[in-house]
């Protein structure tokens, strides 16, 4: 209970009272005080209840408008603030706080005032958040002053629900080549030519066809033009691979916007194109001690769910967290369950709460190299001619690199989407220059996955970072410009430079 500045006027003319007693040898004075201390007092105990009971009669109700949206867009929450006529003796204003990752967003909008006597209010505000995953809504503030406006009290309680944001179409997500965005997703709806998910078949290029159309690693390997057909309705396996590991936790601090967040924007998008064109797709996410979620690929759109569910709950693995020795089929439903544990009041609820989410249970347990395992595990399990994706960090580029030649050798096509760790390093823009230059070196690593005949990499990145970089070294990017015009002489065929531009084939 705070004190308003009406109050402390009050206490002052009191001491003053008080003070005057002796200097003018009358009791008045000190009768005055003492008259002003006890209805201080009074008012005191009398605000003391009627805050309490304004507490546990007020309903307040946070009602967001789905509780599954897309990342990056406008979400309306509805908040009401309601009492009864007999508790409308205090003023109660509450505020509704914004998550943490949200886009800045004015307050006003987000704050409800009863005055009293009056006893229900509503106001509608919108939540922005950038990526994808599961968030919760802060607890609404309350501040309530008693009918004198003597004191104010803080309380901080409500409901807090849950949103889960999906595949998100923001202006910040960056997925492409040398700095050139590329559309990796979207609806098709037969077979076709040009960019798409699935590749079917080469065939020679002719005059009707667009130049970005054209192949070029095709090309090279043949002597001349080809371009390559995609079947979209070819209900071919997708097998997606993607990394959660300790390490896929670091972001920026304060903006808690981290490597995984963004590669998972990327594969909740490749989910909601492989179930527009109807084609299976097998999940596998991997740990730091193995295998952590399983499932397999088939044509139900609850499947489809369930993986988009997947994605959603996950976390990356705690560096020297402890882990359970069972091993569950699904661990991450299991987890998400005891999650709702999270709010309870019960010492039983809080134990089972912090014990569930600290423990990592594993499918199957790998080793060492859990990524590299995992996706030897895949080839030895599945034979079928299908599509690999694999999304990871570029920190381990040996491993990348020998599961980029293992798979070269393999039929079926294996994209890399690989998020550069200079965009995600707390530390990485402390020096613009050689941020620039670790750009660099992993462009021409991504290069070199490229050439392989069935591999296509692409970096995952904040937009307005690699902008930043890129930005911050355009004068001086000259000869940078010149290696990549370089390889692509050496490949035949054209590369995209960090410079930016169009990419061909």
């Amino acid at each position: 209970m705070q004190a308003t500045r009406q109050t402390w006027t009050v206490v002052i003319m009191a001491v003053i009272l008080a003070g005057l007693s002796p200097i003018t040898a009358s009791v008045l004075p000190a009768v005055g005080a003492a008259v002003l201390f006890g209805w201080l007092l009074a008012v005191q105990i009398a605000a003391i209840r009627s805050f309490r009971a304004t507490i546990a009669a007020t309903n307040v109700r946070v009602k967001p408008e789905a509780s599954r949206a897309r990342a990056n867009t406008d979400l309306p929450v509805t908040a009401t603030v309601e009492r009864p006529e007999s508790e409308a003796e205090t003023g109660i204003t509450v505020t509704f706080p914004k998550p943490p990752t949200a886009q800045p967003a004015s307050a006003v909008d987000r704050r409800i005032t009863l005055e009293p006597d009056e006893t229900h209010a509503t106001t509608t505000y919108t939540v922005q958040i950038p990526v994808a995953g599961e968030f919760t809504l802060p607890k609404p503030k309350w501040s309530i002053s008693d009918q004198y406006g003597a004191f104010t009290e803080t309380h901080v309680g409500g409901p807090t629900p849950k949103i889960l944001l999906s595949e998100s179409v923001a202006r910040n997500l960056h997925v492409g080549r040398g700095g050139a965005q590329v559309t990796v997703f979207g609806e098709h709806t037969g077979t076709h030519t040009g960019k798409g998910l699935i590749p079917e078949k080469t065939r020679p290029y002719v005059e009707t066809d667009p130049a970005n159309w054209i192949d070029w690693k095709a090309t090279a390997r043949l002597g001349e033009a080809h371009v390559r057909e995609f079947e979209t309705e070819s209900n071919r396996q997708m097998r997606m691979i993607v990394d959660h590991r300790a390490k896929m936790g670091i972001g920026f601090e304060g903006e808690q916007m981290t490597a995984l967040m963004y590669v998972r924007d990327v594969a909740l998008g490749i989910v909601s194109t492989a179930e527009s064109a109807d084609d299976p797709i097998r999940l596998v996410t991997v740990g730091d001690d193995g295998i952590t979620n399983l499932i397999e690929g088939v044509h139900r759109s609850t499947q489809y769910d369930e993986i988009r569910q997947r994605l959603l709950d996950l976390e990356p693995t705690p560096t020297n967290g402890p882990t359970s020795t069972v091993e569950l089929d699904h661990p991450e439903s299991a987890r998400r369950l005891v999650r709702d544990l999270g709010d309870g009041e019960s010492e039983f609820e809080r134990v089972v709460y912090a014990f569930a989410t600290a423990t990592t249970s594993y499918v199957q347990r790998l080793s060492s190299d859990p990524l590299s395992q995992a996706v030897r595990h895949e080839r030895a399990n599945n034979t079928s001619t299908g599509v690999t994706i694999i999304l990871t960090d570029d920190t381990e580029r040996s491993d990348i690199w020998k599961i980029a030649r293992v798979a070269d050798r393999d039929r079926g096509e294996t994209f890399l989407f690989l998020a550069p760790r200079v965009f995600y390093d707390p530390q990485g823009f402390d020096n613009t220059e050689r941020a620039y230059e670790q750009y660099l070196e992993f462009e021409r690593f991504r290069e070199r996955l490229c050439r392989l005949e069935s591999v296509t990499a692409f970096e995952v990145a904040p937009a307005d970072r690699l902008q930043a970089v890129i930005s911050g070294r355009q004068s001086g990017s000259g000869s940078s410009h010149s290696r990549s015009e370089g390889s692509a002489r050496r490949t035949g065929r054209t590369q995209p430079s960090v410079s930016g531009g169009t990419i061909d084939g």
